[in-house]
């Protein structure tokens, strides 16, 4: 266990936002030394190290969130699709500060990121008594990547007939909204088994199905104090990351279903 001086020493220097380096910590100690830093942005070398910090993190603080890297474009079918709900899900969090923490993976730092911006323009917040048009509705739910069918089954889809919307929120229950007119008359919790509306509630934030990622780094994303676990690990996999990546797009500039110009991106 660190000593307690020591934690503080750490905790300043990062307050004071200084670069520093720390040897022979156990693991979970790290975390502990960390719990009263502020806003933190933990890299871990791989997901196993990952959600073991953002297990300790949450036992601390339960104020922790873990960022997926987004899923490799040969993982089909609906692991892919909960993985970017869960991506997005974390970054709403991050920008609108609803997490102290986020713990993610070295693959993920490497990957493009949007803006707060971007993030929290497509996210909005449905309360009871309010007023909006249905197209006006709709449109929202397209730009936050809802799916529009015939009856919401999984995250990410909305349903719309008559005055009765469906929407079921990613990293939340499906909500049923009734209107009368343009006005929200009620919101209610949909039980996921039975499909029936149940409990009422006062408001429901839509979070972003799904973000188009602009060249822009998780360091900017984040904007948060920054620390790597295992830094000479995180660097081997960054390495064996970026070999990976570029043989495989060197493959496909071959076979001619790559740009030429994107092997400097």
């Amino acid at each position: 266990m660190i000593k307690g001086d020591r934690s503080k020493q750490i905790e300043q220097a990062i307050r004071e936002k200084k670069k520093l380096s720390v040897f022979s910590m156990p693991f979970y100690s790290r975390m502990i030394a960390l719990s009263g830093a502020g806003k933190l942005l933990y890299v871990c070398a791989d997901f196993v190290k990952a959600k073991e910090a953002l297990l300790q993190f949450n036992s601390i603080t339960n104020n922790a969130v873990y960022l997926p890297a987004v899923p490799d474009v040969l993982l089909a079918g609906k692991g892919a699709k909960e993985i970017l709900h869960e991506r997005s899900l974390a970054l709403y969090k991050i920008a609108s500060g609803k997490a102290l923490v986020a713990v993610t993976t070295i693959q993920a730092y490497m990957q493009w990121y949007p803006t707060q911006n971007e993030v929290l323009d497509k996210a909005f917040e449905l309360e009871k008594g309010a007023s909006i048009g249905f197209d006006e509705l709709v449109k929202k739910l397209i730009a936050a990547g809802y799916e529009r069918v015939a009856h919401i089954e999984e995250p990410g889809q909305f349903s719309l007939k008559g005055d009765i919307l469906d929407i079921y929120i990613i990293g939340s229950d499906p909500i049923r909204v009734d209107f009368f007119g343009d006005e929200i008359e009620s919101i209610r919790v949909i039980d996921v088994d039975s499909f029936r509306a149940g409990d009422q509630i006062n408001c429901a934030i839509v979070v972003p199905s799904d973000i188009n990622t602009i060249k822009n780094s998780l360091l900017s994303f984040c904007d948060r104090t920054t620390v790597f676990d295992e830094a000479k690990q995180c660097v081997d996999n960054f390495n064996a990351h970026l070999s990976e990546h570029m043989s495989r797009f060197k493959t496909l500039l071959l076979k001619g279903e790559a740009a030429n110009e994107l092997l400097d991106s």
